[in-house]
Formats: structure tokens, C-alpha cells, sequence
């Protein structure tokens, strides 16, 4: 399943295999951790929470395995597993690099197209006294658009033709979190303050909470480098 979908993703990347530092291609790797890219496949591609938690946990058990086993391999496959993360980081860079460019080439043809249909219709406007032209299966029909207004001063437009819109208000998470912040750093110095009662910690407690919101703390992320 794991290299059906390591082959999939490199054609559309277009691109030459990647090569990592072992020496590998990225599916000679994904089929060597075949276990471990399965349950990754199946977190990703099952609906089923039970599934997906299964999965997970086997992906953790494939992960103890080759963490920490004591073989003289140990830190080779350590560096194979932090390779086929870089590898699918690398991957996603390029398809998107791949996207950018179909976009790109896409609207290209658009505007192919375009450049046609107005070639046509200038032709038929200019030195065609009739609005429709048709072929064996196809119509060339000269059709009124719906009436634009143009805007040439909007300055210059009476007040009544304006609605008013009311102002909208967005969250500054920045000063948000800032406040947040200041009144934890209030609420530990009152913690380890022995002459403020509890009666007075639940008074600054009250007093440093944000309702609607609350600081995350204590997160942690882990680091490949």
C-alpha cells in the first residue's frame, strides 16, 4: 500500500526518483519499513476511528522497534526513519512546485482560448453583417451581455446610491495572547506568594481569566534535524 502510493505521488511530481543519504530511493525505503508505512497509510486513508487508532498504536510499536533495538544497525535505521520524513517533506515541495507550474500552464490556455473566441467575434462585428454563424455542429451567435454599470468617479456619486456597512471586528490574537500571558505570569507569582489566601488566589484568578479564552501551555513538538 505504502509504495503504491510513494509511485503515485512521483508521477505526479514529474520528477527524477528521490535518492536519499542511505543510498535508497524513497520507495526502496517505504517498502523496507513496509509495517510502519502501512499503519502511516492507513491513519491517513481509514474513516474508521478505531481503525485509525489501531494504526497508530502499531505505527508507535514499528517505531520502538527500530528506536530501540540493539543491533549495530540501530542508528542506520534511526537515520533511515528520520530520511523518509525529509524524504516525504521533499516529495510534497516538489508536487506542489508541480501544481504551481500546471496552474500556470493552465491559465496559459485559457488565455489561448480567449485570444480565439475574440478574434472571432471581432471579425463577426466588423466585417459580419449577421449575428450567428453555424457549422455542422457547432455556433458561432453574437449575444447582448447583461448592462455594467461603470464606475468613472465614485467620489463623485451621490451619497444615497452608498450603503452603510458596519464595522467589523477581528481578534487580535497578538494582544490576546499577550494578556493571556501577563496574568499567568500574575497568577504563579500569586501561587508561590505564601500570605495570599485562597480565598484571595480564587479573587486573582477570577480577575486574570479571559472569557472565551484560555493560554495553552506546557506544548511540545518534535524537532527532525
Amino acid at each position: 500500500m505504502a509504495t503504491k502510493t510513494v509511485k503515485q505521488s512521483e508521477k505526479v511530481s514529474n520528477e527524477q526518483a528521490i535518492i536519499l543519504q542511505s543510498g535508497l530511493s524513497l520507495e526502496d525505503l517505504t517498502r523496507e519499513m513496509a509495517p510502519f508505512m502501512d499503519s502511516v497509510n492507513q491513519q491517513i486513508e481509514s474513516e474508521d476511528p478505531e481503525i485509525q487508532e489501531k494504526s497508530a498504536t502499531l505505527a508507535r510499536e514499528s517505531i520502538g522497534v527500530m528506536m530501540l533495538a540493539k543491533t549495530t544497525e540501530t542508528p542506520a535505521v534511526r537515520d533511515r526513519l528520520a530520511e523518509v520524513y525529509f524524504a516525504f517533506l521533499d516529495l510534497a515541495g516538489r508536487i506542489r512546485k508541480a501544481v504551481q507550474q500546471a496552474e500556470s500552464m493552465a491559465r496559459r490556455q485559457e488565455r489561448f482560448a480567449e485570444i480565439i473566441r475574440s478574434n472571432i467575434e471581432a471579425w463577426m462585428l466588423t466585417s459580419w453583417d449577421a449575428k450567428k454563424i453555424t457549422g455542422n455542429y457547432r455556433e458561432f451567435c453574437i449575444t447582448k451581455n447583461p448592462d455594467k454599470v461603470m464606475v468613472l468617479d465614485e467620489a463623485e456619486i451621490p451619497e444615497q446610491y452608498f450603503d452603510e456597512v458596519p464595522a467589523t471586528k477581528v481578534l487580535n490574537k497578538t494582544r490576546l495572547a499577550e494578556a493571556l500571558k501577563a496574568y499567568e505570569v500574575m497568577r504563579e507569582a500569586a501561587i508561590k506568594d505564601q500570605n495570599v489566601s485562597p480565598e484571595e488566589m480564587d479573587k486573582i484568578i477570577e480577575q486574570t481569566s479571559i472569557p472565551g479564552a484560555i493560554l495553552e501551555t506546557n506544548r511540545t513538538r518534535l524537532d527532525i534535524k
